[in-house]
């Protein structure tokens, strides 16, 4: 697997490619988003503070307490996701994002979740 600028993801590469590449392209953030993986993701707060957090969509991770009720329309500028270790929704504009990372579960080989 090896996460590029334009592509997303490689299946063919290898787990220690993945592991040496770190991308700043939010569309990579939101194709991972939206497949439904958990990445680690740095960004800038309002305040200026840099933040980091484990990030998801992926309905299965998020507590049943947690899923949102209704639909309603966001700007597209902003990434919306549940923050694994805060267990709460977050958004943060896409100027506001400073990288990402797979976040690796090692139980399933190091694969990303």
């Amino acid at each position: 697997m090896h996460f590029t600028p334009n592509l997303g993801y490689n299946t063919h590469m290898s787990l220690t490619t993945v592991l040496a590449n770190v991308t700043t392209n939010v569309s990579t953030l939101r194709t991972l988003l939206s497949a439904g993986h958990t990445v680690h993701v740095s960004f800038t707060k309002k305040d200026g503070t840099e933040r980091e957090a484990h990030i998801t969509r992926n309905m299965t991770r998020i507590p049943q307490n947690m899923h949102p009720k209704n639909v309603r329309k966001t700007d597209p500028k902003y990434i919306f996701a549940f923050d694994v270790e805060k267990q709460d929704w977050i958004c943060f504009h896409e100027s506001q994002f400073n990288s990402l990372s797979p976040f690796l579960n090692m139980s399933m080989g190091g694969l990303p979740t």
